[in-house]
């Protein structure tokens, strides 16, 4: 054996390596969730501390009408509630309405405040920060405009401060448009994963998890005892979500409660939103890793802190996974690679037991919702996902690696449906290169029977091509 198609055995068994451990990560995650029952944080608000609801806005147009409705439907006792609207806009027509808005909560016998800021320092979290500067109450509220509020949300998320150790309160989201098409429906499984056994399972065995930056209350004296909101991150509600936990306060996850939320409506709003979350994940990454590590934290605790800050960084082991099977195929043609049933047993193996592992973590989390879907339906969501989200692994991969070797960008908002912010993307023609590149590989596997990469390059191929085609309609 060469030392070239040794080396490419070990990359390629390294980044299957990565993608089984997360995958026993998540299907660990699962079993500790369906063991554990909701927890009740104390059983009514008898006492209302002063609260200020912030909502950060950016050229949200009329987006934000159906969000300031159902806050004009809050039950909190109003002279204990400020609302604050923190509002970045460069649209005068977003400005205008929010202005509005906030005349009409006044009237309606709000405390509520229009604070607008002409520079983006720090985007969301430089307005969160400069407006807790502007108010002194106990505990602040966030709610995004793409989010709709409850009546009661607030006596709700406020009692589990009891306990003057918890910092941080965080609602599951639930989808005011889950229905729309197949797009949303199929982004609504990871999320449910991500609360209703992630979040469930880190709340219930005491590992750090985190705040979602909206539909959730923290604690002022938290913020400022973890040093605030910083903007050196594109995932700042991360970042300070981990320091508050770091200070030993605990975060509760409120999991039979839940905030309605938008889903992005369009590739271009989905790839906006997952660029800055798998950038930003990286950087917290890279920002807390020796932190954590030096932390007086169970090794439990910081082995599953480091797993989820990673989250994001193994779209590399999957970007590499597929790239190096590009790159084994060369080999093959060119007689370096030998027959070898030992390793593509290996391959083959994890890779199917990786699949089973998600599918059954995703089923379980699913199972828990209340989406109304048939298996049948279910399974097929799950499969788009996978493709999907395997043709998103060059758009993945780059930004993880951005985050993780330092390279900055600006904090770009989700587009939401009736915002002024949304755009049409240039198509990602690189994606139906690679496409085109996968295609190819099949054919020449089917014509000198490489069967152990025909199963990779095929996903590949339909993956890209789903994804290039499907941002084309943006």
């Amino acid at each position: 054996m060469s030392a070239l198609v040794l080396t490419w055995q070990i990359a390629l068994s390294l980044c299957v390596l990565m993608l089984s451990i997360y995958s026993f990560y998540q299907g660990y995650l699962a079993i500790l969730s369906s063991r554990s029952q909701s927890k009740k944080e104390g059983a009514s608000l008898k006492e209302h501390p002063t609260v200020v609801l912030q909502i950060p806005l950016f050229n949200e147009g009329d987006t934000i009408d159906e969000t300031f409705r159902s806050i004009l439907d809050l039950t909190y006792p109003k002279e204990q509630l400020q609302i604050q609207i923190l509002d970045d806009s460069t649209d005068k027509g977003s400005r205008t309405l929010a202005k509005i808005w906030a005349e009409q909560l006044q009237k309606n016998g709000f405390k509520a405040e229009y604070l607008w800021r002409a520079h983006r320092s720090e985007f969301k979290a430089g307005a969160l920060r400069e407006g807790l500067v502007k108010t002194d109450s106990e505990f602040v509220a966030i709610l995004d405009a793409d989010f709709r509020s409850a009546p009661n949300w607030l006596e709700k998320g406020l009692t589990p401060f009891k306990d003057p150790k918890v910092g941080i309160v965080q609602f599951r989201w639930s989808y005011f448009n889950l229905d729309e098409s197949w797009f949303t429906q199929m982004q609504a499984l990871p999320l449910e994963v991500h609360f209703r056994n992630e979040h469930h399972a880190r709340y219930n065995y005491r590992y750090l998890s985190n705040f979602n930056g909206t539909a959730g209350i923290l604690r002022r004296s938290a913020i400022e005892d973890s040093g605030g909101w910083s903007g050196d991150t594109l995932t700042e509600d991360i970042d300070l979500s981990y320091r508050i936990q770091l200070k030993k306060y605990r975060l509760v996850y409120l999991n039979e409660n839940s905030l309605d939320s938008e889903l992005p409506h369009t590739a271009s709003a989905y790839r906006t939103q997952q660029r800055r979350w798998n950038k930003g994940g990286a950087e917290t990454l890279k920002k807390l890793f020796f932190p954590i590590l030096q932390s007086d934290l169970s090794f439990s605790q910081k082995l599953f802190a480091l797993f989820h800050l990673s989250g994001s960084s193994f779209y590399l082991a999957s970007l590499g996974l597929f790239l190096l099977s590009l790159f084994g195929l060369l080999l093959k043609t060119s007689g370096e690679l030998a027959e070898s049933t030992l390793f593509w047993t290996f391959i083959q193996v994890a890779l199917s037991i990786n699949t089973l592992i998600l599918f059954i973590c995703f089923y379980k989390a699913y199972s828990k919702s209340t989406f109304g879907f048939n298996s049948l339906k279910f399974t097929r969501l799950f499969l788009t996902y996978i493709f999907y989200t395997t043709g998103l692994g060059w758009h993945h991969g780059k930004a993880v690696l951005e985050g993780l070797i330092g390279m900055k960008s600006p904090f770009e908002r989700t587009p939401k449906k009736g915002s002024t912010t949304s755009k049409k993307y240039r198509p990602p023609y690189i994606e139906l290169l690679i496409s085109l590149l996968f295609f190819a590989a099949v054919v020449v596997d089917l014509k000198i029977g490489f069967w152990p990469m025909l199963g990779i390059h095929l996903v590949g191929g339909i993956g890209y091509l789903l994804s290039f085609s499907h941002a084309c309609k943006a």
